[in-house]
């Protein structure tokens, strides 16, 4: 990775003022989460990570413009395309798919995963380690250890299994 480390510095910075600046955007405009989603959520979750929470419903996800001043429009297209995913977080703030085929308290749990992750290790610290993992799996998001992680959680969420995620998260990043 060493020939990539000016990649490295440009995708981790930009993509934390990327994080900010899309939480700027949506936040004022995003709800909420109902209470009872909130009480299917409170087990699992500390009771301010999803207090805290909030979400909107788009059409279209952000993309990753900065790339394109980088000069990586095929990068862009090919490997961080957001168009298919069905949800983003920023930080607290979770930016969810019209057009998502997975159930909505999933998609919820899988996303709040991930802010807690940014409160327990820091956005820094997160994203740094995400990139770096992208780097490593050349991009393909459906094999990088923290999604995976992340969607280990949410299958023993669905299946109706008991356990803290930030404990289950405090293992992981340990590791």
């Amino acid at each position: 990775m060493a020939e990539n480390n000016e990649f490295y510095d440009f995708l981790v910075k930009n993509t934390i003022s990327w994080i900010y600046k899309n939480r700027e955007i949506y936040r004022p405009i995003a709800t909420t989460l109902d209470k009872k989603l909130k009480e299917r959520l409170y087990p699992y979750f500390n009771e301010d990570i999803v207090d805290n929470a909030k979400v909107i419903i788009t059409n279209t996800l952000p993309s990753f413009d900065f790339l394109k001043d980088y000069g990586f429009t095929e990068f862009t297209n090919r490997a961080l395309n957001l168009t298919y995913n069905s949800g983003i977080i920023f930080i607290d703030t979770l930016v969810i798919s019209s057009r998502s085929k997975i159930e909505f308290d999933s998609i919820v749990f899988y996303l709040l995963v991930h802010s807690s992750s940014y409160r327990l290790i820091g956005v820094e610290s997160f994203v740094s380690k995400y990139v770096h993992q992208s780097l490593e799996e050349n991009y393909n998001l459906k094999e990088i250890l923290i999604e995976k992680f992340a969607s280990s959680l949410t299958t023993r969420y669905e299946k109706g299994e008991s356990f803290s995620v930030e404990e289950e998260l405090k293992k992981f990043y340990s590791n």
